[in-house]
């Protein structure tokens, strides 16, 4: 990793993190963020920052196995665009939106939009209090 270099802030939205987890940051010659691994990062805040977000994008990419979310003839979302990637995103997150939240109405979902939700102190905080995640 680049001296200096710290993963992204707890203020980063999901979908910039998502974005960051499939394309890096080329700038600082970084690949996705999912090939990262905790021994890569020099603050232990940055550790734990790692393993929340692996835990959230995981989660999001199982919902898009288990749901069928690839357009058709997509067989993996790292080898998609950029557009068709953020489309699986929101459909994904739409579908844990309403997991966590079943009695809430899309107009909800709509005032907490992806792009304005971080994803630590929104979405993990969220999934983890309703148990959706399972330990690996």
């Amino acid at each position: 990793m680049p001296e200096g270099w710290r993963f992204p802030s707890k203020s980063t939205t999901v979908s910039a993190l998502w974005h960051l987890w499939w394309c890096g940051i080329p700038a600082d010659r970084i690949d996705g963020l999912r090939f990262l691994k905790g021994f890569d990062m020099s603050v232990q805040v940055d550790e734990q920052y790692l393993s929340k977000a692996r835990t959230l994008m995981e989660h999001l990419v199982d919902i898009v196995k288990e749901q069928r979310l690839l357009p058709v003839g997509v067989r993996n979302l790292w080898t998609t665009d950029h557009l068709t990637r953020d489309q699986v995103l929101q459909r994904a997150f739409l579908y844990m939106f309403t997991q966590i939240h079943p009695t809430r109405s899309l107009r909800e979902f709509d005032d907490k939009r992806i792009g304005f939700e971080s994803y630590l102190t929104c979405m993990y905080n969220l999934m983890s209090r309703k148990r959706l995640f399972t330990k690996r």
